[in-house]
């Protein structure tokens, strides 16, 4: 393992850390894979973005992070690919569908994440190409959807909340 002290920047108030490790398919490294961090090899594309803390640590607590559509389209990845997710992802998501979304700043960053899923997928032999934002009816998720539901404050079915994100996903993001 490689550890680096960074000096604090402009995008760190204080020293910070990264956990990458990379991922081997034999001898082949297929892709970095960074935890509490931007997504590798698009680490460059998102940029920062500044949010006003809450008045009680301080009236002009500022921090960096990445724009909320970034984090949607993390988690709409996660809720919409064969692999089995957590439930709160798509809680997440159907938080994040009654905001206020930037849908072309969205849709850029699910294109970026697509186009990194997709080099690995042609290394390890899988299918490419344009994707179906849909959760499928055969789709897998990992827990109990009742926790993320209650600690979120919503009073609804899983399936209802798959319908609404579906037609939300339906209406903003397939051409």
């Amino acid at each position: 393992m490689f550890y680096a002290k960074s000096e604090a920047s402009s995008d760190f108030y204080y020293d910070n850390f990264t956990f990458r490790f990379d991922v081997f398919h034999f001898e082949e490294k297929l892709t970095t894979i960074v935890l509490d961090g931007i997504y590798g090899q698009i680490k460059d594309e998102v940029k920062p973005k500044s949010y006003m803390g809450p008045s009680v640590i301080s009236e002009n607590f500022v921090f960096n992070g990445v724009a909320k559509e970034y984090v949607m389209a993390e988690k709409i990845m996660a809720i919409t690919n064969e692999l089995p997710r957590p439930y709160k992802h798509a809680v997440d998501v159907y938080s994040l569908i009654h905001t206020d979304v930037d849908v072309p700043l969205l849709k850029c960053y699910l294109d970026l994440i697509l186009s990194c899923d997709n080099e690995v997928r042609k290394k390890i032999g899988k299918d490419v190409g344009k994707y179906i934002y849909n959760i499928r009816e055969d789709k897998v998720f990992q827990g109990r959807f009742f926790w993320p539901a209650l600690q979120a404050g919503y009073a609804i079915t899983f399936e209802e909340m798959k319908k609404d994100i579906n037609l939300w996903m339906k209406k903003n993001l397939q051409d």
